[in-house]
């Protein structure tokens, strides 16, 4: 071992260490929170992607290991072609695709059933810093879809901030998601919503 790396000197870890503030935080997200707080932050949490040349196969397995249910998909030098989520995969667009070109489901690759990139819209970053988190969810529900991108542009560049997830939204809300059915889980998240809800 190289000798200008010495290690470091473990110490007993002390009675009633509390978890960061961040992490409390979120377990006290309400409908009334700021947006930001459920928002899924790209320059803290790696962004998973997958390039679109990969099988289907291969974008669900990766799914399955990361956990995730939305993988973005990567061209050149990072930038964004597209999205590709579990409905993608386990819908109607992959059969139809088989059906209509002849090929066995293993030959499906990611850019054949994704969203391209010129098909997304996106949220401002300076407009979810000031919304609520009701806001998201209104927002979701309207485009009847389970994520949504949030874009930091500037003069220069602009770039993937982070995401709202619909089942992260109804977990930091406190809401147990036991299936990824996304009507249910908006249906669960309004019912929060309500006024007269505690």
């Amino acid at each position: 071992m190289r000798e200008d790396f010495p290690p470091l000197n473990p110490i007993p870890l002390s009675p009633g260490t509390r978890l960061p503030e961040v992490y409390n935080r979120l377990a006290r997200v309400t409908i009334d929170s700021p947006a930001i707080d459920s928002m899924t932050d790209l320059t803290l949490v790696p962004a998973v992607s997958i390039e679109g040349y990969r099988t289907i196969d291969e974008a669900n397995s990766l799914m399955i290991l990361c956990g995730v249910r939305m993988l973005f998909v990567a061209g050149a030098e990072d930038e964004l072609r597209g999205l590709l989520t579990a409905t993608d995969i386990m819908g109607e667009k992959p059969m139809r695709l088989v059906g209509a070109r002849r090929i066995q489901h293993s030959e499906v690759v990611v850019e054949d059933i994704m969203t391209p990139a010129s098909a997304l819209e996106v949220l401002d970053y300076l407009d979810v810093k000031k919304a609520k988190l009701g806001n998201i969810v209104t927002t979701l529900r309207n485009t009847g879809k389970q994520h949504a991108l949030v874009v930091s542009r500037s003069a220069e560049a602009s770039y993937i901030r982070g995401l709202f997830s619909v089942t992260q939204i109804a977990r930091n809300l406190g809401i147990v998601v036991q299936t990824p059915a996304i009507f249910k889980t908006f249906a669960d998240i309004e019912a929060v919503m309500r006024p007269n809800n505690p």
